[in-house]
């Protein structure tokens, strides 16, 4: 629930880490979504389809985020529940996870997306996050 997303928000945020979104929903409805959910903190960076030349699976959308957050793409976690999501932060160049909680459709599987990592619900990030830093230090 709202709850366990901000927990998880939380504990992340907490432990130092940076978040953004990058999403195919045009801004129109991205930014009164999200001032709607009054996320604490905010993402620092909001990524929609009419910033970019082409959206998702493309990695521009990814790639914009990566600049405005100053951070290089090996060192980003991209969480996302469609393929195009998986598809445009390999490309980018960044780690993967899937959201297994998102709205998958029944004829996808999303283990066959490549993704990195899989999060089974929100409150996995936290542990996912931890496996990719993990891996990453290896």
């Amino acid at each position: 629930g709202d709850e366990i997303n901000r927990q998880a928000l939380a504990e992340l945020i907490d432990a130092g880490f940076r978040w953004g979104v990058v999403t195919n929903k045009p801004s129109r409805f991205t930014f009164p979504l999200l001032e709607h959910l009054a996320l604490d903190p905010a993402p620092e960076c909001i990524i929609t389809p009419d910033m970019v030349p082409r959206a998702k699976p493309d990695p521009a959308p990814v790639r914009l985020a990566c600049a405005q957050l100053d951070v290089a793409p090996s060192r980003v976690l991209f969480a996302g529940d469609a393929r195009q999501d998986i598809e445009a932060g390999r490309a980018a160049g960044v780690a993967t996870a899937v959201a297994l909680y998102g709205y998958i459709p029944d004829v996808e599987d999303p283990a066959d997306w490549g993704a990195d990592y899989s999060c089974s619900a929100v409150s996995d990030l936290p542990d996912v996050t931890r496996a990719w830093l993990g891996a990453r230090q290896r």
